[in-house]
């Protein structure tokens, strides 16, 4: 493994270890549910300008068409109604993408854990390969802003 990917593989383990640590503090006493993040003023994240050059520049040379896999094709005219709030065909009952908890772990937005490789801190999703398929994988930037945006209860804007 190379030196960078090395490096990706200890960030994406500690964001996943801060996601289940957040996770179990979450869980413990009696404090109140987590509140999700408030909504960003207009154009703080815009799923057309700032998610769908993501799926653009790394996704939908596979996850196009009718033959997409999955069914997820990712284009922009399709790829907001094929995400969120769908049930995964590969993890069911997760969803793709859940609004207000990117949490790529059981109950969160599956997007997150193939796009991360990262549930529950092991690197590799439940089910399947990390996305896209054989790299190079998403930077840690880009994962971080579809984590926001998701967090942020996925507007489609």
């Amino acid at each position: 493994m190379t030196q960078k990917g090395t490096i990706l593989s200890i960030v994406f383990l500690a964001l996943c270890i801060v996601a289940v640590a957040i996770s179990i503090a979450g869980c413990l006493g009696d404090e109140e549910p987590f509140e999700p993040l408030p909504t960003p003023p207009d154009g703080a994240i815009s799923f057309s300008a700032n998610i769908q050059p993501i799926f653009d520049d790394n996704c939908i040379i596979c996850h196009a068409g009718a033959g997409a896999p999955q069914g997820l094709d990712l284009q922009a005219q399709f790829s907001f109604d094929n995400l969120v709030d769908v049930e995964s065909n590969e993890v069911t009952p997760d969803l793709r993408v859940n609004p207000g908890n990117s949490d790529p772990c059981e109950g969160g937005s599956y997007l997150v854990e193939k796009i991360s490789g990262c549930p529950l801190g092991s690197g590799i999703p439940r089910v399947g390969e990390r996305m896209p398929l054989g790299g190079p994988f998403l930077s840690e930037d880009e994962i971080m802003l579809i984590m926001e945006w998701i967090d942020l209860g996925a507007p489609n804007n």
